[in-house]
């Protein structure tokens, strides 16, 4: 019997036997027998990485086999043709009887009061037994409609399938949101290795009410209320070494409101937050920094250069250096939170060549212009709303909201809507039909060949990428014409010169 786990090494006994072009033991899907007469094989070892239902299956089908084989009967009697761990079994949900769920019997409130006994009893035999036959459809769904029964909202429908729609519209709103930074992409921190290190996400998992700990401060390795907390700011943002060298915006008023909320529960927790310097944008939140100030929140400023568990404890070493006063830091606390950056989704940039959208420096959206034209894409038509332009809190994104709706509105409101007159216009008897304009166009506003190419005005955003690309010099923007930009760059090059 070879157990080798998930990976095929070169193990002696597998020397001289089939294997198939992954790598793995070639068998017989049902008997399990390998291409050696008495060698037979499973699990991950034949399948590759899989499940352990899997493992079992073949290790059982694999047993009947060699007992089969040391009485020299017919291994294959009474057996289906393939029991191959990587062949899908079909179902048929009409032919499987629903049944409900049994009901576990359970000591009585009374008697709960007066002893340890366990308060589940069990199944009886005849009940285990029937529980054991029922269908359960296993990887997917098998439409036993508990999630119904308990979703109070009723936002569960089983009878809808996917679909994909097609819609023509007037104008998009792109209001994609944005992704947490992981810090266990780059273990910061200890992230991912020490129990007690958590992300402000996390944190406010746990100080919401309705979150695992009922709102309740609790740190993760023995549930135990910390006695001293320590956040850490700016963990993936304003870090040139991973091209993030952007503001959270975020990161400062929700570290400063996590840690108010733990001094309001357990006013005496020591909370320290470490920051290169602390960032309140907008109205009433440096209203919020003084209240943490005055609660007893600790303002180190610095960051934390390492982090190391200490031993038996669970606890947290903290090293960094105190750049007010140049002291070297030491501190040991029960949690340390992670402040993560805000960071642009992973698909941004597909979306955004395929919706002909600008992208900046950081992967966000790109608006037309940040100060006259904030929501407004290059796009003609196309709006951008929220954190997809950027990272924002709650109020901003609204507005950005609000604002991209109403522009929507107004281009839709009228029934017509008036194009900018600077476009690009071709002259068909020099265009030589070689397709480089549109190859280049960003707009996709180029449609025709020869005599039939033209610019679609609403869709050519006046950019003059066609213009410098074209060899024949047939394109021109209106009002932008060569005939009025040489004479005006000659002119100011005679007077410069006579100056």
């Amino acid at each position: 019997i070879i157990a080798i786990g998930q990976e095929v090494l070169n193990v002696p006994h597998l020397d001289g036997l089939d294997q198939t072009m992954w790598g793995t033991i070639s068998v017989n899907p049902t008997t399990m027998e390998t291409s050696k007469s008495g060698v037979f094989a499973g699990g991950d070892l034949v399948s590759g990485g899989s499940s352990v239902i899997e493992s079992i299956s073949q290790g059982k089908e694999a047993a009947i086999s060699i007992e089969r084989y040391l009485n020299k009967s017919d291994m294959m009697e009474g057996r289906p043709e393939s029991l191959h761990p990587l062949s899908e079994v079909q179902v048929n949900p009409e032919e499987v009887e629903h049944l409900p769920r049994a009901v576990m019997p359970t000591l009585s409130a009374g008697k709960r009061k007066a002893t340890f006994d366990e308060v589940e009893l069990g199944f009886n035999e005849a009940t285990a037994v029937a529980e054991s036959q029922r269908c359960l459809n296993c990887a997917v769904c098998s439409e036993c409609m508990q999630c119904v029964e308990a979703c109070k909202l009723e936002a569960i429908d089983h009878t809808l399938e996917d679909e994909i729609l097609e819609l023509d519209v007037g104008a998009m709103i792109v209001a994609t949101g944005f992704k947490i930074h992981d810090p266990l992409e780059t273990r910061e921190y200890g992230y991912g290795t020490f129990d007690n290190v958590i992300t402000n996400a996390q944190m406010e998992r746990i100080t919401n009410a309705a979150g695992p700990t009922k709102g309740k401060i609790k740190r993760p390795s023995d549930h135990e209320v910390p006695k001293s907390v320590a956040f850490i700011q700016c963990v993936g943002s304003r870090d040139r070494r991973i091209g993030k060298d952007y503001c959270c915006y975020i990161g400062c008023e929700n570290s400063l409101k996590q840690a108010t909320q733990i001094k309001e529960k357990y006013p005496d927790t020591e909370v320290s937050i470490y920051a290169m310097d602390i960032r309140t944008h907008g109205l009433g939140y440096e209203g919020l920094y003084h209240r943490a100030r005055e609660m007893g929140v600790i303002i180190i400023k610095g960051r934390p250069s390492e982090i190391e568990e200490v031993p038996n404890t669970k606890s947290l070493k903290v090293l960094a250096e105190d750049l007010y006063t140049g002291e070297r830091l030491d501190i040991t606390y029960d949690l340390v939170v992670l402040a993560s950056a805000l960071h642009p989704n992973d698909d941004m940039k597909d979306m955004a060549r395929m919706m002909k959208l600008s992208i900046g420096q950081y992967g966000f959206l790109l608006e037309a212009h940040p100060k006259l034209r904030p929501v407004d894409a290059f796009q003609d038509g196309v709006f951008l709303a929220g954190a997809c332009l950027g990272p924002m809190d709650i109020p901003k994104a609204v507005a950005y909201g609000k604002a991209a709706a109403a522009g929507a509105q107004a281009l839709l409101a009228p029934g017509t809507f008036k194009v900018e007159p600077v476009y690009a216009e071709i002259d068909t008897e020099k265009c030589i039909d070689c397709d480089l304009c549109a190859d280049i166009c960003p707009y996709g506003a180029i449609t025709g060949v020869k005599d039939e190419r033209r610019v679609v005005s609403e869709l050519c955003a006046g950019c003059g990428t066609c213009v410098a690309g074209c060899p024949q010099s047939a394109i021109d923007i209106n009002h932008y014409r060569r005939d009025q930009l040489l004479p005006q760059i000659i002119m100011g090059a005679r007077f410069r010169g006579g100056m």
